[in-house]
């Protein structure tokens, strides 16, 4: 009788147990740190190979808009009541994830929007320097929205996620090792 490693069935299977192992751990750690690259990308910025720079980020808009919502809460406060505001502000700084943040950014857009919207038309009389704030810190939080939308994080993010579900990636990762970067 020959000793089971030199068995060609043992040996094969064992080849093959050695390659499937070697192709999920290898396949789990390159999608793994292609994850936390596109990740990075909302704190860090999305480089623009083309223009020879890196975008601004994602989170650093997150914090103009932040401060542009503060300033108009400071602005308005004389002329209407702003604790949603506030509220919807604390809750974009108090975000942790991408999909947190996401949700408190929306949350954040809407309050501002109704409080400039009370402002705008609801009859109220606005000193002038203030209604020259008030405009000011609407074009900041405008542009900064602008600048998310065209930061380039929201297509790395959706190529990750169409490179994660492909073959054979999805067949050698599983998604509970990847943290999957989220759609901004």
């Amino acid at each position: 009788m020959t000793p089971l490693v030199k068995n060609p069935r043992f040996a094969a299977g064992a080849a093959a147990i050695v390659c499937a192992v070697s192709l999920f751990l290898g396949s789990t750690r390159s999608v793994g740190k292609l994850a936390r690259d596109v990740r990075d990308m909302f704190y860090d910025g999305v480089p623009d190979t083309e223009q020879g720079y890196t975008r601004p980020s994602v989170d650093s808009q997150l914090q103009i808009r932040a401060d542009a919502a503060g300033g108009l809460v400071t602005a308005a406060v004389k002329y209407a009541p702003v604790d949603e505001l506030i509220s919807a502000r604390t809750a974009l700084s108090s975000a942790g994830t991408i999909a947190e943040k996401s949700a408190a950014n929306s949350e954040l857009g809407k309050r501002f929007d109704e409080l400039l919207d009370l402002l705008r038309n609801g009859g109220i009389t606005i000193v002038e320097r203030d209604a020259e704030l008030i405009e000011a810190y609407a074009a900041e939080f405008r542009g900064s929205q602008g600048v998310i939308e065209a930061s380039g994080y929201n297509d790395a993010a959706r190529n990750f996620s169409r490179t994660a579900k492909s073959f054979p990636v999805s067949v050698f990762t599983i998604d509970a090792v990847i943290d999957c970067p989220a759609v901004f």
